[in-house]
């Protein structure tokens, strides 16, 4: 059996919070970068395979002993996965520019129309505009 296929059996069968779950961890970590997943790569899949009550920097020192452990060198850091850029960025210039398109009179037919959904309350649109 190769390392990738057990990485991926041990994803697939995550440690019970206070069951294990650390020894699941730092095997888990070992099989990915043996298999030759990117550190990013093998924290994204661990961090959607365990337990939400982890925390990233469980994980991260996990990859990075493994890393330090299996002499590939590096380390890794969650700042280095890039962050996606945002559907709209600025929510006035969006607004702006399809207004003087003049399809949309009102609010409610900007809204109805929008890539995005937006939603009615204007404290959450406020959060939404500034994510």
């Amino acid at each position: 059996m190769s390392a990738a296929s057990k990485y991926a059996e041990s994803l697939a069968n995550p440690g019970g919070w206070g069951a294990g779950s650390h020894s699941w961890l730092m095997s888990c970590a070992n099989l990915a970068i043996i298999a030759g997943r990117e550190p990013g790569q093998a924290f994204n899949e661990i961090k959607a395979a365990i337990d939400p009550r982890t925390v990233d920097r469980e994980i991260i020192s996990a990859i990075n002993k493994a890393l330090t452990d299996h002499k590939t060198g590096g380390s890794y850091s969650r700042a280095c996965t890039p962050k996606p850029e945002p559907v709209v960025k600025d929510g006035k210039v969006a607004f702006d520019r399809v207004a003087a398109l003049g399809r949309y009179v009102m609010m409610e037919e900007f809204i109805a129309n929008s890539p995005v959904e937006i939603p009615e309350s204007p404290a959450e649109q406020t959060v939404l505009f500034l994510a």
